[in-house]
């Protein structure tokens, strides 16, 4: 019996010392989950997030990086020369994007999504859970998720839609502002970064990724 005693409380120590990890990684993603929100809610939806201790945050990105994370020959959609300014980026403010897109062949619905997002919290690099279609999210359809109300004229001037299906050519984008009005709800700092896989019947559109870093 005193053996069977000793097993018991050898588990539950066990428990004890694994669970502790397993509730701060919890806690980990949770967070992550709610500064990478506020910043998509910021940031592509111009909205602010409702916070109970809300107050004006102003915050910048001290870097940006775009880049293709696959072969170029491989792909039906290649972008090219994306640029970003001002460097940093203040929130709010104006950033300019241009940059050439050069669409192989045409692609439309179903366009398979595949986005894994990385959020720095504390020193450590925690994959953002799927939480209400925000996060590392497999989209069956990103043409019936996204709907831009209001396409760019910079895109529509060289035939370019906001929206499926896609025609092939390539596309010069010039220089567009998108005006960030909002502030954050709170103080959201380190790096993010973001890696997007999209494929149509089959074949690969394109794989990008962005790293960016808040201050």
């Amino acid at each position: 019996m005193a053996s069977v005693k000793l097993l018991v409380l050898f588990s539950l120590g066990c428990y004890a010392v694994s669970s502790e990890p397993l509730y701060v990684l919890s806690q980990l993603e949770q967070t992550a989950h709610q500064e990478f929100k506020a910043l998509v809610s910021t940031l592509l939806l111009g909205k602010k997030l409702e916070h109970s201790f809300h107050k004006e945050h102003r915050s910048r990105l001290k870097s940006f990086s775009f880049k293709n994370c696959a072969n170029p020959q491989d792909e039906i959609l290649v972008p090219s020369n994306i640029n970003v300014t001002p460097d940093p980026i203040s929130i709010p403010g104006n950033i300019t994007i241009s940059g050439g897109l050069l669409i192989n062949k045409p692609f439309g619905a179903p366009l398979i999504t595949d986005i894994v997002v990385e959020k720095e919290v504390f020193g450590h690099w925690i994959k953002i859970p799927c939480i209400d279609n925000i996060g590392s999210c497999t989209y069956p359809d990103m043409c019936a998720t996204v709907n831009v109300q209001n396409c760019p004229p910079q895109f529509i001037n060289v035939g370019l839609p906001c929206k499926c299906p896609f025609p092939a050519g390539n596309f010069n984008i010039q220089p567009f502002d998108v005006n960030i009005n909002s502030d954050l709800p709170f103080k959201i700092s380190g790096g993010v970064k973001v890696q997007i896989n999209a494929t149509f019947n089959g074949a690969l559109v394109t794989c990008v990724a962005l790293e960016l870093d808040l201050a």
